[in-house]
């Protein structure tokens, strides 16, 4: 069970209303929640539609006024009303609305519409329930009793100001406070005192922790930095170094007169987001929460992929993680997230032991559901990286081959599998297409994955391996991404890998369609056959009669010029070679020279420009990169 307390030192802030939309948002994550309105002298819970039903139920005052009569701790489940909230869901996937229900239990302040509350209210003396009444024990024994009731979340509804009763919420029953406010000067001066007793007076085993909001804030444009400052100094005075300060900006709306629960009734709303948010970072503080678990390690270490935008690091807390590690034992997807966390701190022996007890679950998880084959190979990858990391280079081979042996295709993970994979000796290309995930892979999937390992050395024949599988899988009626083909085209080339570059081109259709593809076709064929074809580079010329420089005119005027060095054609040549030797003056970077398929300086390429002109025909041409040609 996590206890919070949602407290504001002045009213009018929205600290109840706060409360009932984060219990609500994290009901509907299937958590079993218990509100309870300990703001006895204006109680507010039970004046929501959603918790009309708790209205004439004993409550804390009626437990507390019981337990004074009889000297014994009453059964708390007797002050306690269940509370169903039906509103209507989108299915994201189908577009249809149904409707859902869930529930909230109550625990009222009292029956405070009976004549006999404020009676009851005013004859309780809240300092002598403690002096002499052991009213601490009778406070730890409710708790004792809400969490034995299977409570995920119990959320605390406080009173104001500095009261004994505030006392009990903010420092006693709480291992979180909710700390709500309107950023103004009332508001910070009298929050920073309790804000001080709560770190140095609380009373339970570990640090009570802290959130805080600041709400009502206007949404105006804040031209001279009004907010901005307040926000800035209200983070320094209250010390609130560990966590982003949340926000609850003003809204309006008419449904707020009818107390109406955002995160039902209009959820898509920028104000039920921002509910979701506190009852997200409520979720991370508690390492019970599986959901909240999982998105507090994330921060930690984000999963390539699942990286949420604007999501603040959080800082590593050994015990914290320890925890979370001993309560999800037996959840896959929590322990995976807790590997990476652990290896992010450098800890690999613990990263690997949490590797183990993921695969272990077998798929079992508490958070929302996930591709299981995904994650076991998610979990074989930080295995391989801890294994590679400590030296166990055949383990981590190992783990490379279960990552492709995968049924799914995880391109970044697939890239630093197959680079530990081939860089054995008894790595064979052949077999590469034998591999699950790859026999699932899409055309789309595997031109991306290709264009990836083009920049890895060592691996031309793997990344020409899998562009032609890809080509081979791609729909005619589809538009190939010329840019893929031609960055891989180029990969090969200067790699020396000829005859796969030709055959990338000549499958991808577009040899004689598209200018780039046809040029380093023609060139491909060249450094296999080790001489010009001249049909090519007359289909080529075509192309660049048809098309003006690009950005790159230095190269572009370049290409022309041996293409038509190659045909024969001196005059074109020689005006493409001029100008690639005007475009290139003070160019002030390196510019790709097809002499040698590499980025050169800008004294090197003119000196690759001049060889071309002083060659009469094609067949004295010898451009460079023909030497690294592949045995």
């Amino acid at each position: 069970m996590f206890c919070v307390t949602f407290y504001s030192f002045k009213g009018g802030v929205g600290r109840t209303l706060a409360l009932a939309n984060v219990a609500a948002s994290l009901a509907c994550n299937g958590r079993r929640v218990l509100v309870v309105d300990f703001d006895l002298e204006a109680p507010g819970l039970t004046s929501f539609p959603a918790f009309k039903a708790a209205e004439e139920v004993p409550g804390i005052v009626d437990y507390v006024s019981d337990y004074l009569r009889s000297g014994r701790a009453p059964k708390a489940k007797d002050y306690i009303k269940s509370c169903e909230l039906i509103f209507l869901e989108n299915d994201e996937d189908t577009g249809e609305t149904f409707e859902r229900s869930i529930s909230i239990d109550v625990m009222p302040a009292g029956r405070d519409a009976d004549e006999g509350y404020a009676t009851r209210l005013c004859n309780l003396d809240w300092g002598q329930l403690y002096s002499t009444h052991n009213g601490f024990l009778l406070m730890e024994d409710l708790r004792a009793q809400w969490q034995n009731a299977g409570y995920d979340y119990v959320l605390i509804d406080s009173r104001t100001g500095h009261t004994d009763v505030g006392g009990i919420c903010t420092r006693q029953l709480p291992d979180a406070v909710v700390a709500v406010f309107f950023p103004n000067e009332q508001n910070l001066s009298g929050l920073k005192q309790i804000v001080r007793s709560i770190r140095r007076d609380g009373a339970r085993p570990q640090p009570i922790k802290l959130l805080f909001a600041a709400s009502r804030i206007p949404r105006l444009d804040d031209e001279h930095g009004h907010l901005r400052n307040w926000i800035r100094r209200s983070n320094l005075e209250l010390e609130n170094h560990d966590s982003s300060l949340l926000k609850i900006e003003h809204y309006d709306s008419l449904m707020l007169l009818d107390q109406a629960i955002f995160v039902l009734d209009r959820p898509k709303t920028g104000l039920a987001r921002q509910y979701r948010e506190i009852a997200s970072s409520v979720a991370r503080l508690n390492p019970e929460d599986a959901i909240g678990a999982f998105d507090y390690l994330n921060l930690i270490a984000p999963p390539q992929g699942l990286v949420r935008l604007g999501a603040r690091p959080e800082r590593p807390d050994p015990n914290r993680m320890e925890s979370i590690g001993r309560i999800h034992a037996d959840d896959a997807v929590v322990q995976w997230a807790l590997a990476r966390a652990y290896r992010r701190i450098r800890n690999l022996k613990k990263s690997l032991e949490a590797c183990d007890l993921a695969l272990a679950a077998d798929g079992k998880t508490q958070t929302k559901n996930r591709n299981m084959e995904d994650l076991r190979a998610r979990v074989h990858f930080v295995r391989m990286k801890n294994l590679a990391d400590i030296g166990s280079d055949e383990s981590a081979r190992q783990e490379a081959q279960s990552i492709l042996s995968s049924a799914t295709m995880l391109n970044p993970i697939l890239l630093d599998a197959l680079t530990l994979v081939s860089g054995n000796s008894d790595f064979d290309v052949a077999k590469l297409l034998g591999y699950p995930a790859f026999n699932n892979a899409s055309s789309e999937s595997l031109f991306e994955f290709a264009e990836q390992l083009a920049g890895v050395p060592g691996l031309s024949e793997t990344t020409a391996t899998v562009a032609e599988a890809a080509l081979q899988r791609h729909d005619p009626e589809d538009d190939l991404v010329i840019d893929d083909i031609t960055s891989i085209q180029l990969v090969l080339i200067e790699t020396g890998n000829f005859s796969s570059a030709c055959k990338i081109g000549e499958l991808s259709g577009q040899s004689i369609e598209n200018l780039n593809v046809s040029f380093n076709t023609a060139m491909a064929d060249w450094g296999s056959n080790g001489a010009p074809d001249k049909n090519r580079f007359a289909r080529t010329a075509k192309l660049f009669e048809q098309q003006h420089a690009n950005v790159d005119e230095a190269n572009f005027e370049q290409c022309k010029a041996l293409t038509y060095a190659v045909l024969g054609d001196i005059p074109v040549m020689k005006d493409a070679a001029a100008k690639a030797l005007k475009y290139i003056e003070n160019a002030g970077r390196n510019t790709f020279s097809c002499w040698t398929y590499t980025e050169v300086s800008e004294e090197e390429f003119r000196s690759h420009v001049h060889k071309i002109l002083s060659s009469a025909e094609g067949s004295s041409l010898a451009p460079e990169f023909i030497s690294r040609k592949q045995n």
